[in-house]
């Protein structure tokens, strides 16, 4: 079996926080920081014509993340391994995430962010954290098709748009593929004025005057004198300026209690030890409070390299290909950074044996130059399989020519491994006599890796070899395995015969394991549309009415079918159907469904499992009064019933 087969039998069930309350008028200033300094494309809006109540944001594995406001830590996930782009549901749907409560209400609210898809946390439940402190980087873990932020912001409870309270980057930009969905909800941020912050009851205005200047590329060994002025209309009670690491510590700081309405960052210069660096990428922060706030508020977030000896360096957060399959394309991302002004940026892509397969030169007069300008013209879909090298070069008008980036990479059928890769899927029971065997076709030759099996995110103790029998005790398991190397290479990992639950093929319906339910079908979803979504892996029986008579694929499903399967000719499953809204199985949403919608929240009426799930109006894993009264409203076509896919 395929790796790519192996993933795609990968199910979970996402557990999502239950919704409660409604939003007040916003009145007042109170801009969260925007979550990924330095990078501003949005690929999908709140809203998005999917039910998709959160805003995400691109930006390469591994980008900082950082916290929109001072708070605490209430929730961590970092169980998710599969830290790659995907279309179906694996982990927890949102994988790696972090939770916070802010420490200040909007209007009396609790506030809350949750950070989704992230590839590390930094923090942990409990943990105090302060405004514009790193929290992790950005990933694809959980059911995300690629690296990006999905940001999800709450008030007492309920998903909210973040836009009104988010300082808005003034280069937002749309970076998505569903321009007709996004539109309108992009030119809405951009018509935020969110540039300001007035945190405190006194309304105050705290903020970084023009003129201050922040580093952007640094040679090992010498300083930098940071200038400008903070200011507020109230007294300032702290100022402090930062050299933050990658991982979130602080390298170096300096701070000062000014008790006065203005303060010069030049009187901090002398301490933060710009010179002691090693090479690598760091961020210069200033953060400062003026006597109406109870906590920091960060001012400044700027991303800067630090380089052992070229004049010309990559900023952080650049991509470049590792693997592609022939025929893939891949976006080239990233700012390069100079000294001396740049006058002339070449791409190219190089064989191993010296070859210039493509090559891009811009001719420019600039310090810092975005490779994205020449994306479009470096079209690595037209590769053979080969290896090659990613080469990005510049010259300065010191006619000092360096080149700042020599990744290699391949094009090849076989499967690309940075790192590590892991591959699972759901087993229903092992087959007599046969091992789970994984095989991994390494280049270049002496590549070395470790292999760990898994079951359910947990590792099995011994299990580390490149063949896995799993036992009766694994049935209903997720059983994963993971290879972690140490560079860069290709293989193929396959595995032997499994039992495998069957997979989605478009997304549009999810299998509960432990529920035994198939959701969620809209209203007036066929036999056939069901069936057709899921793949012929599984041997079905068919879908079954209520008396147990076998429908055609033209007939309307209901809520409480069964779809039954049977596996090695022996094992009989059932998975009872739900209809979005239709509790009472009549292919209908009534104010009847309402009703029991009611009575199953308030425990008056027993309600069977796909009954439940059916009532479930706004998806959040629980029926509750507001799901009631939104059946109820849709049944009296005041609203309309979103399609949860």
């Amino acid at each position: 079996m395929t790796r790519k087969k192996l993933t795609a039998v990968a199910l979970c069930v996402a557990l999502l926080l239950p919704l409660f309350s409604s939003i007040t008028a916003f009145a007042g200033k109170y801009y969260l920081l925007w979550p990924t300094p330095g990078y501003a494309g949005i690929t999908s809006g709140y809203g998005d014509n999917r039910s998709h109540w959160a805003i995400d944001i691109a930006a390469p594995k591994g980008t900082p993340i950082i916290s929109s406001a001072a708070g605490q830590v209430i929730a961590v996930n970092t169980s998710c391994t599969h830290n790659y782009g995907k279309s179906y549901v694996c982990c927890d749907s949102r994988g790696n995430y972090v939770l916070i409560r802010n420490t200040s209400p909007i209007n009396g609210q609790t506030v809350e962010v949750r950070y989704i898809h992230m590839t590390s946390v930094y923090v942990s439940v409990g943990q105090h954290v302060t405004a514009g402190q790193q929290i992790g980087t950005v990933g694809s873990t959980g059911y995300s098709t690629g690296n990006h932020l999905d940001y999800k912001l709450y008030l007492n409870g309920t998903a909210v748009d973040p836009g009104p309270y988010l300082q808005i980057p003034s280069n937002l930009y749309y970076a998505g593929s569903n321009w007709s969905a996004n539109a309108a909800y992009i030119a809405k941020l951009k018509s935020y004025n969110n540039t300001e912050y007035d945190p405190g009851s006194g309304g105050s205005n705290l903020m970084l005057q023009s003129g201050y200047n922040y580093p952007i590329l640094i040679l090992k060994g010498n300083n930098f004198n940071i200038s400008g002025t903070v200011s507020s209309t109230k007294k300032l009670t702290f100022v402090e300026a930062r050299i933050v690491s990658p991982d979130g510590s602080v390298k170096y700081k300096a701070s000062a209690t000014p008790n006065a309405t203005t303060y010069s960052l030049a009187n901090l210069a002398g301490s933060l030890r710009f010179r002691s660096l090693s090479e690598g990428f760091y961020a210069y922060e200033i953060v400062a409070k003026d006597e109406s706030m109870s906590s920091n508020y960060q001012l400044l977030y700027s991303p800067f390299t630090v380089s052992d000896k070229a004049t010309i360096a990559p900023m952080a957060g650049y991509t470049y290909p590792v693997s592609l399959k022939p025929g893939q394309s891949f976006s080239i991302k990233g700012k390069l950074a100079s000294i001396n002004p740049m006058t002339a940026v070449s791409v190219s892509i190089v064989s191993t044996s010296g070859e210039t397969k493509i090559s891009q030169t811009r001719s420019v007069n600039t310090s810092v130059y975005d490779l994205a300008d020449m994306d479009s013209s470096v079209k690595f879909n037209t590769l053979p399989e080969g290896t090659y090298y990613y080469r990005v070069t510049a010259k300065d008008n010191k006619g000092n020519t360096v080149t700042a980036i020599n990744d290699m990479f391949y094009v090849s059928n076989k499967t690309g491994i940075v790192g590590e890769v892991s591959v699972g899927g759901f087993f229903l029971a092992p087959t007599p006599g046969k091992a789970l065997t994984m095989k991994a076709d390494l280049e270049p030759a002496g590549a070395q890796y470790a292999i760990q099996w898994f079951a359910d995110g947990e590792a099995i103790s011994g299990q580390t070899g490149s063949t896995f029998t799993p036992t009766f005790a694994h049935r209903g398991k997720e059983i994963s395995v993971k290879i972690t190397g140490t560079g860069n290479y290709i293989g193929v990992v396959e595995s032997g015969p499994t039992n495998k639950v069957f997979a989605l093929t478009d997304n549009k319906f999810s299998i509960d394991l432990v529920n035994q339910t198939v959701s969620p079908a809209p209203i007036g979803t066929t036999v056939e549309t069901l069936t057709d979504n899921l793949t012929t892996d599984f041997i079905f029986t068919g879908v079954y009415d209520k008396e147990g008579k076998k429908l055609s694929g033209e007939d309307v499903l209901v809520t409480g079918y069964e779809l039954k399967s049977v596996v090695l000719g022996i094992t009989m499953l059932r998975y009872y159907v739900v209809v979005q809204g239709d509790l009472n199985g009549d292919n209908r949403l009534t104010a009847e469904d309402a009703r029991l919608a009611l009575r199953g929240s308030a425990g008056v009426g027993n309600l069977k499992v796909y009954q439940t799930k059916a009532g479930d109006a706004n998806n959040d894993g629980t029926l509750t009064a507001n799901d009631a009264r939104m059946l109820l409203r849709v049944s009296a076509k005041l609203e309309s019933l979103p399609v949860l896919m």
